[in-house]
C-alpha cells in the first residue's frame, strides 16, 4: 500500500474502530441491566426482580399450564395460600401480582373467568381444594413449608414454592410466564 492509500484509509479505520466501541459499551450496558419488564401483545407488565433470575427455576408442568390457563373451560381461578403470620403480607403480595398479571392477560384474549384469593389452614391433601374441570387452583406454599423452589402442575392445581422469600419470588415470575408462553 502506499503512503495515499494508507493516509485516506486512515479516517475510514478511525471511524470503524469508534463505532464498534460504541457498540460495545451499549451492548455491554443493556446486557447487564435488569430485565424487569416485558411486553405481553401490548400490556407491559413489570416485576421486582430481574426475570432471567427465574430462568433456572424448575417447572414440572404435567398440566400445560399455558393451555389451562387460556382454556375457555376454566371459569375461575382460585390462588390459594397456606402460610403462617411471619410470611402472610409477602404472600399476599404474591397472590395480588398474580391476580393483576393473569387477568390483564385474559382479558387481553377475550377471557373472563373469575380470580378469587383465599387463604387456608390445615389442609391434608389437594382434594380439600375445588378440583372441578371449570376452576384451575395456585396454590401458594410458604418457605417456611418448604425446602425447595420450584412450580408443579399436575391436573388443574398449580403448586408455587420457594425455599426462601427471593426463591418464592422468583417461582411467582416463573409461574406467570410459563403461563403467558414466555421463555425467561
Amino acid at each position: 500500500m502506499t503512503r495515499k492509500k494508507r493516509k485516506k484509509n486512515e479516517p475510514l479505520i478511525i471511524i470503524g474502530f469508534v463505532l464498534f466501541i460504541i457498540s460495545f459499551i451499549t451492548t455491554l450496558y443493556f446486557a447487564t441491566r435488569p430485565k424487569n419488564r416485558i411486553e405481553y401483545y401490548g400490556q407491559v407488565f413489570e416485576f421486582r426482580r430481574d426475570i432471567r433470575m427465574a430462568k433456572n427455576i424448575p417447572v414440572y408442568d404435567n398440566c400445560s399450564i399455558n393451555n389451562v390457563i387460556f382454556s375457555p373451560a376454566v371459569k375461575r381461578i382460585n390462588i390459594v395460600f397456606y402460610a403462617n403470620d411471619s410470611y402472610k403480607n409477602y404472600i399476599a403480595l404474591e397472590a395480588i401480582e398474580l391476580t393483576y398479571k393473569l387477568n390483564s392477560a385474559m382479558i387481553l384474549h377475550g377471557y373472563q373467568p373469575k380470580i378469587t384469593s383465599k387463604s387456608v389452614f390445615n389442609i391434608t391433601s389437594f382434594s380439600e381444594l375445588n378440583n372441578t374441570p371449570y376452576e384451575f387452583n395456585i396454590l401458594i406454599v410458604s418457605p417456611d413449608l418448604t425446602d425447595e423452589t420450584k412450580v408443579v402442575c399436575n391436573s388443574n392445581t398449580a403448586i408455587i414454592e420457594g425455599k426462601d422469600l427471593v426463591g418464592l419470588d422468583l417461582a411467582t415470575i416463573k409461574f406467570i410466564l410459563t403461563a403467558l408462553g414466555i421463555q425467561a
